[in-house]
């Protein structure tokens, strides 16, 4: 189940790498009896199920960042404390095309405390996206990690191949909230 709600500049935070983009639709994920994100629309904040206010960050990164993600994954949202774990509602992705497009891209995404088998969201969109001949923007849709993730874990960037070629820069923005354990 999910819900659809407008997001925009204005309200969301959504500065920085998608400053093109005036307003966005993002689906926040619920489980089948509908608990999740919910809408407070008495003072216009998004509030998720068990946690804090939903939140946005938008992470800038360079040439160098990107085709280092086997090695040294980019935090995204850093590990919320102890009793406490990020859930993440949906992700967007931007490349700044330079003069040549990345090579060697294979699963780059967000993922729980850079355990590449913790996919928060990874595949092709993010490939798809850092793997173009030019400016391009898209969203990741997270999905349902079936394996066991500790509290307390960093979302993280990352990817199990070391990029070449490329040397555009880029952004990851992800909309999450913190909840408690």
């Amino acid at each position: 189940m999910a819900k659809r709600v407008l997001l925009s500049n204005a309200s969301s935070g959504m500065a920085g790498g998608m400053g093109a983009v005036d307003a966005a639709l993002a689906d926040l994920a619920t489980d089948a009896s509908g608990n999740g994100a919910q809408f407070l629309a008495g003072d216009g904040t998004f509030k998720a199920a068990g946690g804090g206010a939903v939140q946005s960050v938008t992470v800038t990164l360079t040439s160098a960042q990107l085709k280092a993600l086997n090695t040294t994954p980019v935090t995204i949202v850093a590990a919320p404390g102890a009793g406490k774990q990020i859930l993440v509602f949906a992700v967007f992705y931007e490349l700044i095309f330079g003069t040549a497009a990345y090579t060697n891209i294979d699963a780059p995404g967000l993922y729980y405390n850079n355990a590449l088998s913790a996919p928060i969201e990874a595949g092709a969109t993010a490939a798809n996206i850092f793997g173009a001949s030019g400016n391009k923007t898209g969203r990741g849709t997270p999905g349902s990690a079936s394996n066991t993730i500790g509290p307390n874990a960093p979302v993280v960037f990352a990817d199990d191949q070391a990029w070449a070629t490329g040397d555009g820069t880029g952004s990851v923005t992800a909309f999450y909230a913190t909840v408690t354990l």
